[in-house]
């Protein structure tokens, strides 16, 4: 938790919630509070799967045979955290919701103190560096309760981290490098020293990016936006795809490597600068050598002042109009199905392990539409083509274009599903390489 004399520095929106103690009903916002940790009990008896303070506890008191957990056990360990619940509360934590138990910890308090790890330990399974194991397990436990889990979990290995010798008159990068090599052998060998480690140490910047295009796919847009609102992403390298329909805060600078087309473009992108209190906030477009960069040179006004053209949109393109009654009848479908879940993929819609695919029962309902069968779509059809090209044609009709696009899509869909399994068979048989398999087994999987 972070006093409210801090937020004006802040350029991050994130701030924790309180947590509560775990019996706790209330609701906010209509969803349960964050609550203190126990066992995981439902009506068939204890869960299998726990919170990883719960599986420490069961890991170092040898609870390793979930038959055999009984009320007694489950009496034990929730009373150990019920202990550590009362003496956080006494000791680390601060009230904020007196009324309702809610209690947080205050980052900027007394409390709180920052240490170097001068010995580290490995956690087997993440192949993290953590400062302090508990009781020879790895505080990032997870999983289930067995014991096969468990000792997954066991720590085995230990480093040294010596302490930085430099004072800044004597540091120069060749004498931190030599120091790193000799130090940090071990650390490089096990995969947890990296370039990064090392840009640290040499006080150099450190940029962490990623790309926010229309290639990459909604959950990578989504993880990649808030990654950056969380300050684990300082570069976002965008196309257009960051310019309308995006809220993200916290950005400083805007960088553009041509001048956009239009003022509303420019206004857009170098609009998202700033806009939550930032203390400061650059944009910086570079003029490409081409007639909008040099006449953006010579008349640095130009992005600014330049009239924006209104957009036109012409009823008259048949190719439009049917894009919007080919999105009228598949909500029509899919309303009529109560609903699709599907994932990123287009298997989901075009393949099913059995029974009829999404994509046939579709194309069973345009025959329908074709028929006359779904009377309720004909009035929306008449409003929706009021004016347009498609004025004169009648609903069946056009029914038909639907289902002859839809078709379409499925073309193009199977010939690629196809090219994929070819390709992995021929690799299997000229004896290629896994990773090459793997990488076109991801491609197949996610198509």
């Amino acid at each position: 938790m972070l006093s409210g004399a801090y937020k004006d520095y802040l350029t991050q929106n994130k701030y924790c919630s309180p947590i509560y103690p775990s019996n706790s009903e209330l609701r906010k916002n209509g969803s349960p509070v964050s609550k203190w940790f126990k066992v995981n009990v439902s009506s068939k008896g204890i869960n299998e799967n726990q919170n990883r303070l719960v599986l420490l506890l069961c890991a170092v008191l040898d609870y390793d045979d979930i038959s055999q957990i009984n009320q007694i056990k489950i009496a034990d360990i929730n009373s150990i955290l019920d202990a550590a619940w009362d003496f956080l509360k006494q000791n680390v934590l601060e009230a904020t919701d007196v009324e309702n138990q809610g209690y947080m910890l205050d980052l900027m308090g007394d409390k709180v103190k920052l240490q170097l790890i001068e010995k580290g330990y490995l956690c087997p399974v993440d192949n993290v560096i953590i400062d302090a194991p508990f009781c020879g397990y790895s505080p990032r436990m997870n999983g289930y309760i067995s014991r096969e889990n468990f000792d997954r979990f066991k720590i085995k290995t230990e480093f040294v981290n010596p302490l930085f010798p430099f004072k800044s008159a004597d540091q120069t990068e060749k004498n931190v490098m030599e120091w790193i090599e000799k130090n940090f052998s071990e650390q490089k060998a096990a995969g947890v020293f990296g370039v990064m480690n090392s840009r640290v140490f040499a006080s150099k910047p450190i940029f962490i990016s990623a790309e926010h295009s229309a290639q990459q796919s909604s959950e990578d847009l989504d993880r990649y936006e808030r990654e950056f609102n969380e300050g684990k992403i300082n570069i976002l390298s965008c196309s257009t795809t960051m310019e309308m329909g995006v809220d993200i805060g916290g950005i400083t600078e805007v960088v553009m490597n041509n001048v956009p087309p239009k003022s509303s473009n420019y206004l857009q992108r170098t609009g998202r600068a700033g806009r939550r209190s930032e203390t400061k906030a650059l944009a910086l477009t570079v003029c490409a050598p081409n007639p909008i960069g040099t006449h953006t040179w010579n008349n640095p006004d130009y992005p600014i002042t330049h009239v924006t053209e209104t957009p036109l949109l012409k009823l008259e393109s048949r190719q439009l109009i049917q894009r919007h009654v080919n999105a009228m009848v598949f909500a029509s479908f899919v309303a009529d199905q109560g609903g699709i879940r599907v994932t990123a993929t287009l298997r989901d819609f075009f393949v099913t392990a059995e029974g009829m695919s999404f994509f046939d029962k579709f194309l069973n309902y345009i025959d329908s539409v074709i028929s006359g069968k779904v009377e309720r779509l004909q009035e929306p059809y008449l409003k929706l083509i009021k004016g347009t090209s498609l004025a004169q044609i009648t609903l069946a009709d056009v029914a038909q274009v639907v289902k002859k696009d839809i078709v379409a899509v499925y073309n193009v869909f199977d010939a690629h599903k196809g090219a994929l399994a070819k390709a992995i068979e021929s690799l299997k048989n000229e004896s290629g390489t896994t990773n090459a398999i793997k990488a076109i087994e991801k491609q197949e999987e996610n198509f």
